[in-house]
């Protein structure tokens, strides 16, 4: 019956497309947890001299490092012998795909919250931000750049909290187009991948992905954000709201082609069963371990509603 449940994990899973994970760079690990460490590249540019005179010094140096500490979550059911010794006519394998397409989209919907929660805990303002490498939250005005350089910050979100629309998309694009490694001189020239957004703005988000004209304005204007083959992520599980409104869920977040958020797994989802003889049943344990979190805030942007 074991086998059956993973296999149903496997072949079943969830009743809504996972988005959540799609997020994040996945990858496995065979360790507890797993240092991520990033370096500060050269931030002296070479220097005009004459010959046999001599050359600028510079040196690579660590930046913020990030520990990824992995996580178990797990779950159970039983099922009483006495059904089991009877099961004359198969009807258990009827239970067996139930209990394990339910579990497989619970546990499909326990990453969905996961990564749900994560996105929507990283506009916080508490310093230092829970899990950041940078001490401040993932959508944040004050990025330091290195801990070398503390004083030079880059933001990647918005002042004042922004409605999605034209100027937010166009905020976003410079805003990712210029972002700036942590020598300070060199820059990413990120692009946006996809727009991450409740179901209630895709409407909006539509429009300004694919309108001919700037929507919402009387002026013929070319919409130049069409055809930069942007994708639209419509995100029911994504509920994150401004400060006006606490249930319009009008937060919204952008990831470019180059990002740093990983989810790293150390055991994939499987079922252990055991026999309990004090209550004559058998019980089906199901666990995985897991992480997830961000390295760098480069080559995000993000921003409450109002």
């Amino acid at each position: 019956m074991t086998l059956g449940l993973q296999k149903v994990v496997n072949m079943i899973g969830q009743t809504h497309p996972a988005v959540g994970k799609s997020l994040f760079h996945q990858e496995n690990t065979n360790a507890g947890y797993v240092q991520t460490q990033q370096y500060v590249p050269y931030s002296t540019l070479p220097q005009l001299r004459d010959f046999g005179s001599g050359i600028a010094e510079a040196s690579i140096q660590e930046s913020f490092n990030k520990t990824f500490l992995i996580s178990m979550y797990g779950l159970k059911d039983v099922i009483a012998d006495e059904i089991i010794a009877r099961d004359n006519y198969g009807m258990l394998t009827k239970w067996v795909m139930g209990r394990g397409a339910a579990l497989a989209e619970i546990y499909a919907t326990h990453d969905e919250e996961l990564a749900a929660n994560f996105f929507a805990a990283q506009f916080s303002a508490t310093t230092p931000a829970p899990g950041s490498p940078d001490r401040v939250g993932l959508f944040n005005t004050g990025h330091p750049i290195s801990p070398q350089n503390l004083a030079q910050t880059q933001s990647n979100t918005f002042a004042v909290a922004m409605p999605f629309g034209m100027p937010a998309l166009q905020g976003a694009r410079a805003n990712l187009e210029q972002q700036l490694k942590a020598n300070g001189l060199t820059r990413y020239d990120n692009s946006i991948d996809r727009i991450v957004h409740n179901p209630n703005i895709e409407e909006i988000v539509l429009q300004c992905l694919h309108s001919e004209w700037v929507p919402n304005t009387s002026d013929r204007d070319m919409n130049t954000m069409r055809n930069r083959d942007i994708k639209n992520v419509s995100w029911s599980y994504w509920t994150a709201s401004g400060s006006t409104n606490a249930n319009a869920y009008n937060s919204w977040f952008v990831l470019g082609k180059t990002h740093h958020l990983y989810w790293f797994t150390l055991t994939p989802l499987h079922f252990k069963q055991q026999q309990i003889l004090g209550i004559n049943s058998t019980l089906f344990a199901s666990f995985v371990e897991q992480t997830l979190g961000q390295v760098s805030f480069i080559g995000t942007f993000g921003s409450t509603g109002p």
